[in-house]
């Protein structure tokens, strides 16, 4: 059976590789063996401050929104290009180079 722990205790987790402190045990549900025992690990890590940044949903969702408008207009700049073409006409270089920085997922490598 494994060793029990106490909150405040400090842990080494192996799968991760990292030190921490239990913050709690977490009850077992009917599912798991009883002598499994499944506990809450706050971690700690240094970082360095380049690697942070604070962290906004609200303003990651506008960012997101503006960048899919802004790749939808693209997309509908090449499209209208494309139509204008007479018919029979290849693209060019360059709106070859659009379509395939606008649809990456239909020219990637297959191995």
């Amino acid at each position: 059976m494994s060793e029990v722990y106490k909150p405040q205790d400090r842990v080494y987790v192996k799968t991760l590789g990292f030190r921490g402190e239990v913050v709690r045990e977490i009850p077992a549900t009917r599912n798991e063996p009883p002598n499994e025992k499944v506990y809450e690990v706050q971690i700690s890590r240094l970082v360095a401050a380049t690697d942070l940044e604070t962290d906004d949903p609200e303003a990651d969702h506008a960012r997101a929104e503006l960048e899919a408008l802004a790749k939808q207009e693209e997309r509908d700049k090449l499209t209208a290009a494309i139509r204008a073409l007479p018919p029979g006409t290849a693209p060019s270089a360059a709106i070859w180079k659009q379509i395939i920085a606008l649809y990456p997922q239909f020219f990637s490598e297959r191995g």
